[in-house]
């Protein structure tokens, strides 16, 4: 059976659900294609540009071949789905409706609707979706992205690039700039070890809300970088020069809520990169325990700061953790998804 996405995210729009997005269509041996391609859809974030989407989705669903299998990437889109009178599958990516009032229920009443529900992970599966609907769910957690490779670290590799004399603790952070990735406490975390006499260096990749105030935040300190529009060899080379990747996400009121999985992770795994993170959402299922530490979603700066400098001054912890995420990115390729990929286009209640 074919498939169709109906998605405003995809790639060249960047961001975690673009590279799921990706994943999934690639890996859908020939069976899933965007829907409605021609113009593309109305962009933008506003409310305004979400309710032309809502109805450009309904356009988009209507106009797909009878038989064929819908597939909604966001649930805006899903609502559009719905006016169309098509039956259609929706993708739960994490925290959905969450900043606008009573978000969360009308986002529960509205999951009554589809076929079926997709969830990006175990943690986002029990947030969203009532027991009762659990029965016509499935989780499809995402894959490593195909533009990055896994690397291969050898026993006399170094976990980086960098000299083994070089004195430097590099930390790469690569997530959209939004309040629940935890920016503030990591920046304010680094300062402090640096005031420590620890020579600590982080680089943020990444863009979205809080780019002004986090370079404010930034400002005067050297050693923090905070760049955006990096190429995936860029985003590569950046990953395979640091000594330890970290993201701390924490639930927020409002707004993009919630991590649902992070795929951020998975990308650092693949380079041999130690990880340092929190237990928010569904981080726990793109991780591996062995390979990350993860700290409390609610855990302060200070906290930030004394697990970066433990993992600073502990060299073979690190290469066991490198070793460690490696696998673990070997073992979550798209292509350990295949099943439930398959499972989308099976006729009856898909």
């Amino acid at each position: 059976m074919k498939g169709f996405l109906i998605t405003t995210n995809y790639p060249p729009v960047g961001g975690g659900v673009s590279r799921y997005n990706l994943g999934l269509v690639e890996n859908s041996s020939g069976r899933l294609e965007l829907g409605g391609t021609g113009s593309g859809p109305p962009q933008g974030d506003s409310a305004w540009a979400k309710l032309l989407q809502v109805y450009w989705s309904r356009g988009v669903a209507r106009g797909l071949p009878r038989g064929s299998t819908i597939l909604a990437s966001q649930p805006h889109l899903g609502v559009g789905c719905l006016l169309s009178g098509r039956p259609f599958t929706q993708f739960v990516h994490g925290g959905e409706w969450e900043g606008i009032p009573f978000g969360r229920v009308f986002f529960r009443f509205f999951l009554r609707f589809p076929r079926k529900i997709v969830a990006n992970s175990d943690a986002t599966l029990a947030r969203w979706v009532p027991p009762r609907m659990q029965g016509k769910s499935v989780v499809l957690k995402p894959g490593l992205s195909s533009h990055i490779a896994v690397r291969s670290l050898s026993p006399k590799t170094p976990a980086n690039n960098v000299p083994d004399n070089d004195d430097v603790f590099r930390i790469v952070s690569v997530a959209r700039l939004s309040p629940r990735k935890g920016f503030a406490r990591l920046i304010k975390a680094v300062v402090a070890c640096q005031q420590m006499g620890a020579n600590v260096e982080l680089f943020i990749v990444g863009s979205g809300p809080l780019m002004k105030e986090l370079v404010k935040g930034s400002y005067g300190h050297q050693f923090i970088s905070i760049v955006s529009n990096v190429s995936d060899a860029e985003l590569t080379a950046m990953y395979d020069s640091a000594d330890l990747f970290a993201l701390v996400p924490h639930e927020i009121s409002g707004g993009e809520a919630w991590e649902g999985f992070g795929i951020v992770y998975l990308e650092a795994a693949a380079r041999g990169l130690p990880i340092l993170a929190t237990n928010s959402g569904g981080i726990s299922e793109a991780t591996t325990p062995v390979g990350a530490v993860l700290l409390d979603e609610d855990c302060e700066e200070d906290s930030v700061k004394d697990a970066i400098l433990k993992l600073k001054g502990a060299p073979r912890q690190l290469r066991k953790m490198a070793e460690a995420n490696v696998f673990f990115a070997t073992q979550n390729r798209w292509v350990h998804r295949s099943s439930v990929i398959d499972s989308l286009f099976l006729s009856g209640d898909w």
